[in-house]
């Protein structure tokens, strides 16, 4: 990309050792089902595993299907799911490849 106009996508990440929090993650929907998202969580898990991180976790709204779907074929799996803040807590083991 030229770095003009907005941006395609956005990553906010929290590196709390041992664990890579991935605070947000959002694609403009003109550039959904490019693989954008799944690069950007590559340089997330790429970027955790520099830094020491052993575990990538995400909360994800309960309501949110799709967003369960993509980080399910990513590789991650739900640990928890809390009613009270309709939220699901997915996460994934990070391993030097």
């Amino acid at each position: 990309m030229s770095g003009k106009g907005p941006p395609a996508g956005f990553l906010h990440l929290e590196y709390r050792q041992p664990v890579l929090f991935v605070d947000l993650l959002a694609v403009d929907s003109r550039y959904q089902n490019r693989r954008l998202g799944s690069e950007l969580m590559r340089y997330a898990e790429w970027n955790g595993i520099r830094r020491g991180c052993t575990v990538s976790r995400v909360f994800v709204d309960e309501s949110n299907a799709r967003g369960l779907r993509f980080y399910h074929r990513l590789g991650y799996y739900t640990t928890r799911h809390s009613p009270a803040l309709k939220i699901v807590e997915v996460e994934k083991p990070l391993f030097l490849l």
